[in-house]
């Protein structure tokens, strides 16, 4: 780990409000956490405020504001998030000179569009865990960097002389290994809850990405020039990190963020076969899974979720109709 750094050193992750949804679903930002994760180790001093958990709204990302603040970042998907994260980006740029930068699903797909609001500097397309760090050097170094000073950072979208430049993204994932992922930036994990129960829950990867092309769902998008589009992590990291979960932050339910966890069902195999050899058994659910992986499960494998303790599987339909 690097010495912190001095000067502006500070930087403000804000998960924007998600609306209606918001009331349903309101997991830890996972997403911040991992971005957060190469800016700790780099020495930046790194504050995450959650607007789905506070009644602060963008005044209390302005009150965090201050002379050592070197850029504010959002993560931001389409719908009522992009609402909230204008509101917090033009209060940020009312208040002083402070870089703006919008990450996330909106910013990978459109970032050309993201950047057509005057509240946004910057726009990472793609993973963004080594293109905040780059671009958190490159801000220490100069206030207003030159697209050259720029260049190194991948998947970075910014204005230059009234033309916005766009630099290829970094087309893989960037796993961070759970004991670097920086949860003791979050202060208190109580105001997180899953609709239908008053337990902890904590989300976490399996596996990233995702190879299928289905029509509601973003990931073709995303995932399009990604080799491999799908990534998987070993059972025994995974096992690793709901046990400390567990034991560390008193989890009560493992929700798998992953787009989709069954592309391989060796891979779960392999978790459940782990959980069961460590005698864990914990409530867990999990986000991604087709009709076609669930069709393809026998007795003996849904069992063996069952016994793990997992409670829930959702599955994205495009249609209900076959022929559709």
């Amino acid at each position: 780990m690097n010495d912190s750094v001095t000067g502006r050193n500070k930087i403000i992750l804000v998960q924007p409000s998600m609306g209606v949804a918001g009331e349903f679903v309101r997991h830890p930002p996972l997403s911040l956490l991992y971005v957060a994760s190469g800016l700790v180790r780099e020495g930046f001093d790194v504050r995450i405020i959650d607007l789905r958990a506070s009644d602060g709204g963008a005044a209390e990302v302005v009150k965090a504001l201050g002379d050592d603040v070197l850029w504010v970042g959002l993560t931001v998907m389409g719908g009522a998030p992009v609402s909230s994260a204008l509101e917090v980006s033009r209060a940020v740029k009312a208040a002083g000179m402070y870089p703006v930068v919008w990450g996330g699903s909106l910013a990978t797909i459109a970032p050309d569009t993201v950047l057509g609001n005057s509240a946004v500097d910057y726009a990472i397309s793609g993973s963004g865990v080594s293109s905040a760090v780059r671009l958190s050097r490159a801000l220490v170094a100069n206030d207003t960097p030159t697209s050259d000073e720029l260049d190194h950072v991948p998947g970075l979208y910014s204005r230059h002389e009234g033309r916005i430049v766009g630099r290829k993204p970094f087309r893989g994932f960037e796993p961070v290994p759970f004991r670097e992922i920086p949860y003791h930036l979050i202060p208190d994990y109580g105001v997180y809850a899953h609709f239908g129960t008053a337990r902890r829950v904590f989300p976490i990867y399996s596996a990233f990405g995702c190879p299928y092309r289905c029509a509601f769902c973003i990931s073709p998008a995303m995932y399009k020039e990604y080799k491999p589009k799908w990534l998987p992590l070993p059972a025994t990291e995974v096992v690793d990190h709901i046990e400390y979960l567990r034991d560390r932050f008193d989890a009560g339910l493992i929700y798998f963020y992953d787009d989709d966890s069954f592309v391989n069902p060796e891979h779960i195999r392999g978790v459940l076969d782990e959980l069961k050899r460590r005698r864990i058994k914990i409530p867990m659910s999990f986000r991604g899974a087709r009709v076609n992986e669930i069709l393809r499960m026998d007795d003996e494998f849904l069992s063996a979720l069952a016994e793990s303790g997992t409670e829930i599987l959702h599955v994205g339909l495009e249609s209900g109709s076959p022929r559709i």
